[in-house]
């Protein structure tokens, strides 16, 4: 009985290394991103404002930027590019 249980310990084990090989082997890792987290994109001031700017200033260093916000705001609809994406509908 133990060694049943042990053999299909091992099976469930290489099986989740296996989807996790072929979860790895599709990750491009030449294109990478910056994630960026705020509580809002409000564009009145303060914090939002400032993680927008450092935005804009990464991007325009070359890199991928997202931001990711919990609560929408002004600066969603601004035109540079920077992808903004909310989590209002899930929370």
């Amino acid at each position: 009985m133990k060694i049943s249980r042990i053999n299909n310990f091992i099976k469930r084990q290489n099986e989740a290394l296996d989807d996790y090989k072929k979860f790895i082997s599709r990750i491009d890792y030449r294109n990478k991103y910056i994630l960026l987290i705020s509580h809002n994109v409000d564009g009145s001031g303060g914090a939002p404002v400032v993680l927008y700017n450092y935005a804009k200033f990464l991007k325009k260093s070359g890199n991928k930027v997202i931001i990711l916000s919990i609560k929408g705001g002004s600066l969603k609809y601004n035109s540079d590019d920077i992808p903004i994406y909310t989590m209002e509908k899930f929370i």
